[in-house]
């Protein structure tokens, strides 16, 4: 739905409900502060159901699904080249610290 039609529909479908027919009884019957946002809320809700919205969130949840996927893959990866480098790293230091202390100097 186009958002003019959801606006129509919405405008249509609360007017039913309170028992206005006339346009201008549901345009003043709106213009009410909690009535405007009773007819906001109508049409989020019809635009929610729309085809295209529906169709969006699908993919947009998919693709939040790959990228979690491929995010944790990659993730297991690098923790464990990290992990090796880390220990490679802090043997190395260690060395390199204690040499310089009990030989006084550093390699």
């Amino acid at each position: 739905m186009e958002w003019e039609e959801i606006r129509t529909a919405a405008l249509k479908n609360l007017g039913s409900e309170k028992g206005l027919l006339d346009w201008d009884k549901i345009k003043k019957w709106v213009m009410r502060m909690n009535n405007f946002l009773r007819l906001g809320r109508r049409i989020i809700s019809l635009a929610e159901q729309g085809a295209i919205l529906q169709e969006y969130t699908t993919l947009n949840d998919d693709f939040t699904k790959r990228l979690k996927d491929m995010n944790h893959k990659t993730d297991e990866k690098l923790a464990e080249k990290k992990r090796q480098k880390e220990e490679q790293e802090g043997i190395t230091y260690i060395q390199k610290y204690c040499k310089y202390f009990i030989f006084g100097q550093y390699l």
